[in-house]
């Protein structure tokens, strides 16, 4: 399954990062969960958040291998509604095919009325997420 990095859109690989990001006091930041390139402006790294975020994170290769456990386990460290809400989005993010794709485009979708989705936030069924793939690819062409 191929992600699109949370900052910038374009794909990531396995040499990527993948993870969440807390406060200096260990509080989640909400939606920090998600992928990002190793590259500093684009994950988080830059002088801009050091000392303000700390990362989370592994590798997206390990993920992948052990993909089981770290939902398990954001699951089980989602302490706060930001979080139990990010974790429901990633999840799809990581599982449903094209929803990564669709991700960026649901509100504007929603919006214009392509799709009225029935479950909360940013969760969607298997065929809203094609009707906004395909309504985000006849749109963009």
């Amino acid at each position: 399954m191929a992600w699109q990095c949370s900052e910038c859109g374009q794909p990531v690989d396995d040499g990527d990062m993948v993870g969440y990001f807390t406060d200096s006091e260990g509080r989640y930041i909400p939606g920090t969960l998600g992928f990002w390139h190793c590259n500093p402006r684009c994950g988080h790294r830059d002088e801009h958040f050091a000392g303000i975020r700390l990362p989370h994170d592994s590798h997206i290769g390990e993920f992948r291998q052990r993909m089981a456990q770290f939902l398990a386990m954001y699951v089980w460290e989602a302490k706060t509604e930001e979080f139990r809400r990010d974790c429901a989005t990633f999840i799809l993010r990581c599982l449903v095919n094209g929803y990564d794709e669709a991700y960026p485009y649901i509100n504007e979708a929603k919006y214009e009325g392509v799709i009225e989705s029935n479950l909360p936030d940013n969760l969607l069924w298997d065929n809203e997420v094609q009707a906004v793939l395909n309504w985000k690819n006849s749109y963009r062409n």
